[in-house]
This record gives structure tokens, sequence and C-alpha cells, in this order.
């Protein structure tokens, strides 16, 4: 071989020794690959957490936004009784409820009512169904003739009705045993309601002559919301907010005229102290439209008819109230005393109810009404008269089904009237958990069905299994309203 072959020879060996250092090894290769993965999952980690931590912010943010419109309507309105008429109204709660539709059927959801009446400033209320009111069309009339006002309202809070997914065809009611189409709606879809019936003495001259309000014959008549009938139609379906005087009434539509009718009644068990009272009326929930139209004035989501709705997502909304004593000072608990409908504390929640959830067996928290009327040790001789606590006297405040032995179709009523309103509460105490839109806030840790103070179960901590299972969605918030 000649030199020079010799050479190229050598050259060439060295760049394909070059070429072979520089070249990657199946191990490189792969370790290469599983570092990327390792780092792609931390970002995808990193992503996620921060976008888990942004949504629950906005969540938050949306609850509390909620929470704090709630507290001031109640705040506002309660504020502004007027003397004579305040009732509140307990119901039997729900079985388990599902919180969501991937949730179990856990928790029982309560429906209590606030039923009073306000007086406020002048032209504190306005129509929402005048329509004369701001037509969102194009024609806003500001001047003549002028939206239906007064000062004077019947006002509820409580769950409304929300109306189906095809609406407006029907609602679904909000009791587990009636059904609408096999659909039974979650707590997370119930909606919070808001209803004024404003009292008017006359209706204004200038108002739409197509504009009828009821009137007090129409209530106070035979079979009428306050004689024994059901709550108006074009009150359930939100198409009247207003009861007027006429000149076939004996009586104008004040909130005076409505103390001095309940005061008419009778305590004993034939009517108001009974479990078909014949006001009943004023605390049956309304409609409650989720979406709105301008379509026509007759479907039930027309915008006008959302003047009563208030807060979608709110439900097991409970009521309590307090004379401001203490539990019991001889024995030196001096917490303050609140009555109402409460779970049984006693009640053993064991593993073997919740393991029950998954073949869909709600458990059963049966509850107990706790009554002024209980509290024996009372010294004040016309408070004792009042609430049934002196020998041979009657409660003349309160009804409750079972008294005070819990069972898990316990109810219970106050009404405060004209005879009874200075053992009015000093103040009311609203619960209420509210759902964000999103149902992204949850807690699995933190479930107490019995209210006993122990998280769930009683006999041991909940393993992973239940944990899951008893999930819960939304934040709860509590507030005290005192009573002016």
């Amino acid at each position: 071989m000649r030199r020079g072959d010799k050479q190229f020879g050598k050259e060439m060996s060295a760049a394909r020794a070059l070429r072979l250092q520089r070249a990657f090894t199946l191990v490189e290769v792969l370790v290469t690959i599983v570092l990327l993965i390792v780092v792609m999952a931390a970002v995808i980690q990193i992503f996620t957490i921060s976008s888990d931590a942004a949504a629950r912010t906005s969540a938050n943010s949306e609850v509390n936004a909620k929470a704090a419109t709630v507290r001031e309507a109640l705040t506002d309105q309660v504020g502004k009784i007027s003397p004579g008429l305040l009732i509140i109204d307990s119901p039997t709660p729900t079985t388990g409820r599902r919180e969501t539709q991937d949730g179990f059927q856990l928790v029982q959801s309560r429906q209590d009512r606030l039923v009073f009446l306000v007086t406020g400033d002048v032209d504190e209320f306005q129509s929402f169904t005048d329509p004369t009111r701001a037509n969102p069309n194009g024609a806003f009339i500001d001047q003549e003739p002028r939206t239906a006002s007064c000062s004077e309202a019947l006002v509820y809070f409580g769950p409304g009705i929300p109306l189906t997914i095809a609406e407006p065809v029907a609602p679904i009611p909000l009791a587990d045993d009636l059904d609408f189409n096999s659909v039974k709606l979650t707590t997370s879809e119930w909606v919070f309601l808001h209803r004024t019936i404003m009292l008017m003495t006359n209706r204004d001259a200038s108002s739409d002559p197509a504009w009828v309000p009821t009137t007090m014959t129409q209530v106070t008549a035979a079979g009428g919301m306050l004689n024994g009938g059901p709550l108006r139609a074009e009150f359930i379906n939100g198409s009247m907010d207003a009861i007027v005087g006429d000149p076939g009434s004996n009586y104008p539509a004040t909130a005076r005229t409505f103390a001095a009718l309940i005061m008419r009644k009778n305590l004993d068990a034939s009517d108001l102290l009974s479990e078909n009272p014949s006001i009943a009326a004023l605390w049956q929930p309304s409609h409650a439209p989720r979406t709105a139209t301008l379509q026509n004035p007759a479907l039930l989501n027309y915008y006008t008819r959302g003047g009563a709705s208030f807060v979608p997502g709110l439900a097991d909304f409970r009521i309590e109230w307090t004379d401001g004593g203490p539990i019991d000072s001889v024995a030196g608990d001096l917490r303050t005393r609140w009555f109402g409908l409460r779970p049984d504390p006693t009640v053993n929640v064991s593993n073997a109810m919740l393991n029950s959830l998954a073949g869909g067996s709600p458990p059963v928290i049966p509850n107990y009404a706790v009554r002024r009327q209980d509290y024996s040790t009372d010294t004040r001789a016309d408070a004792a008269v009042a609430f049934g606590i002196a020998a041979g006297s009657q409660n003349k405040i309160e009804w409750s089904r079972n008294g005070n032995l819990s069972g898990s179709d316990s109810a219970y009523r106050a009404i405060w009237r004209g005879d009874t309103w200075q053992y009015r509460p000093k103040a009311l105490r609203f619960t209420y958990r509210i759902y964000d839109a999103g149902n992204r806030l949850k807690q699995t840790t933190e479930i107490d069905l019995d209210e006993d103070g122990d998280f769930d179960p009683d006999e041991t901590p909940p393993n992973d299994s239940q944990r899951r299972l008893m999930m819960r969605w939304g934040r709860t918030f509590s507030v005290v309203v005192p009573v002016p």
C-alpha cells in the first residue's frame, strides 16, 4: 500500500471513531426520555396545582359574595320588621339528598321559612310585575304612569321551587317523595327565595289598567290564603306581587290589617298551632326562575317573574331563635340558648350507616324540637303562661310534631302576633350552605351528621373509602340578626 493510501485510511478511521464517540447509546436515549417525562409531569403538576388554586380562589370569592348578599338582605329586612306578625316554620328535613350529581345521598337538607311584616320608607318596595316598570325592549318610563310602589310588605325568606331545565314547563318539587319526570334536583341546584308581596291601600290612578293586583277580599274570603287556602296562583308563578284594598273589601291592605287578621285566629289545635294551620299559605314556596326571557309575559320565566328570585345554589337553610337567656344559669352553663329544630346529637352515626351509602341507602338522622316551653325553670310568670310553662297554660307561640322527642318526621313552628309580641326573639340565627357554580369547593374531613360536635362515624375514624362517600360540597355560613 502506498503511503498516501495509508494516510487516507488513518484519517477515515479517526473520523469513524469520532462519529462513534459523539453518538448516544440506547441507554442514554432512554434515560433522557425518562428525564423529559419527569420534567413534563412536574410542569403539568405545577400547572394543575396552580389552576386548582385559582379555581378555588374564584369559587370562594363567588360564595363569599353570595353570603354577603344574603346577610345584608336578612339584616336589612328583619331590621324593618313591623309589629304583629313573625313566623318561623321548620318542616321535616328531606332524607339524604345528593349535593351534586357526582355526590352521594348523604345530608338531610333543611327547608326552613321566615315570614314577617315590614314597614319601610316611602316607596321602599316597587313592583316587578307592573307593566309600567322599565321595559327591557327599549321603552323607559320614569315619569307618568309611575311604577306601583309602597312602604309596607309581607316578606318571605326560604326555599323557592326551581323551574325545570325545559323552562317554563313546570317546577320540580323539593320534597323527596315528589318527583317530576324522574328528575330530582340536587341541593346545589336549589334556589333561595326572597319574596316580597306589596301591601297597597289602593292602586295608583295612573297605573296600567292591565295590571290588576290581588285584593284583600280574595285574600280573606273562604278558601283565601288567610282562610285555609293555598298561596294564590299569581304569587306562586310570579305574575303578581301586590295586594290592594278595594271598595268591596272590609279591610285595607296594610301591615296593621294583616296583624289584626292573624290576631283573630284561634291558637288551639284547630288553627294556628296545628299540623295544617289556616295561614300556611304565607310560608308556601313559589317558583324561582333560573333563566329569563323577553318572549312572552305568560311564560313562567318572563323577566318580570324574576323579581322574587334571590340566590341560586343556596340550600339547607336553617332558622333558630333566642330569647337571650342562658342554657342553665344554676349549673353554670351561661351559653345562649337557641330554639328550633335540631338533629338529635345522641344518635350513633355508625360505620354500617355510612357504608350503606354505597348501596344507595342514605342515613336518616332523627330531629327534635328545642322549645322555649321546655325551660320550666323560668320565673317570669307572664312568659311562663305564654309558653305553656305554667301549670294549666297552653303554649301560645310554639307548635312541634313529636314535642321534644326525636323522630324522623319532626317539625317545628313559632308564631308571634300582637298578643305575644313582647316575647318575640331577641335575635334570629340563620345557617345555610352555598354552592359554587362549578362545584369546586369540597371537604372530606368535617362530616358531622348528628351535629354532636364530633366528626362521623362515632365508632372509629372514617377510612379512605368512607371519606370518599362523605364528601361535602360548598361552604356553610351562619349569621345572627337582632330583632328590633
